[in-house]
């Protein structure tokens, strides 16, 4: 990974070059680079060259010190650490507080071959309020952007419950919200 975006800032920089793993046809601007993963490894890589950092399976306590970290690896390796756009991959189920964890769970465990249990901590599951919620948590631990991934059929409709209540409860909390 780390080769890959060496050759490809490289062409970047440089354009196309004779025999280039990555020629780069027409030349183009630098790219931003968002790099996923919640291990170690990914938060470094995002530290030393990411523009983004978009971990998951990550609930609202462990974001915050995995963003301490974050900021802390950026600035060791010399640089600004407000360079790098914290966000988080969330799943997230609308539907009745009593009924939409377990029909989540159900879902991603269709989708992925792991039981349901293995998305307990990982979903946030309910009226589209207890969702707006538990998004509001990770933006106060320090997440700029949340990447929504819906655990149900109809995901559009999903969207525009959740959309809904976050903005409602966007006043509480200092996050711009587009779309």
């Amino acid at each position: 990974m780390d080769e890959g975006i060496a050759a490809m800032q490289r062409a970047w920089t440089s354009g196309s070059q004779p025999g280039a793993t990555y020629p780069q046809e027409p030349t183009s601007a630098r790219v931003p680079l968002w790099i996923g993963g919640s291990s170690p490894a990914a938060r470094r890589r995002a530290a030393a060259v990411g523009d983004g950092w978009v971990p998951l399976f990550l609930t609202p306590d462990d974001y915050a010190p995995a963003l301490l970290a974050l900021r802390q690896e950026t600035e060791a390796a010399g640089r600004n650490p407000d360079d790098v756009e914290p966000a988080v991959v969330v799943f997230a189920r609308v539907g009745p507080d009593d009924e939409a964890p377990a029909q989540g769970g159900q879902w991603l465990s269709d989708m992925y071959g792991l039981p349901p249990r293995a998305f307990e901590r990982h979903l946030v599951a309910g009226e589209s309020e207890t969702c707006a919620e538990a998004f509001g948590r990770y933006v106060e631990a320090g997440a700029r952007h949340i990447v929504v991934m819906v655990a149900a059929p109809g995901a559009v409709s999903h969207f525009g419950l959740l959309r809904s209540a976050f903005v409602a409860r966007a006043g509480a909390i200092p996050v711009g919200v587009s779309g």
